[in-house]
């Protein structure tokens, strides 16, 4: 992720880098001083605890098996995926709160 010169730098000198360093690297989503870090990561998860928990699940998993995938495997993959989130109980939760204009209430299947 940070290339061969700054790995073989980092492991040959037992440098260590700084949360900034971290986050410029692509390394970390976020850096924050110590005084800072409890509001940071509130502001930062913020984006993800309100949605349905079934669908991140899902989305987590297609992720992550699409690093190793041939094409059509993530076609495969992506059509299952967005099939059975379609189907599933928060998808027609988040549809009934969104026209019943209110917060909707995830059941996490």
């Amino acid at each position: 992720m940070i290339g061969i010169r700054k790995t073989k730098e980092l492991m040959l000198t037992g440098k260590l880098l700084s949360g900034v360093e971290a986050a410029d690297f692509d390394l970390i989503n976020k850096s924050a001083p110590a005084e800072e870090l409890d509001a940071t990561v509130e502001e930062f998860i913020s984006h993800l605890t309100d949605k349905s928990p079934f669908q991140m699940r899902i989305t987590k998993m297609a992720i992550d098996r699409s690093l190793d995938a041939d094409v059509h495997s993530l076609m495969v993959l992506e059509h299952l995926a967005v099939g059975v989130t379609l189907n599933s109980e928060d998808a027609a939760e988040g549809v009934a709160a969104f026209l019943e204009k209110r917060e909707p209430k995830w059941k996490g299947r």
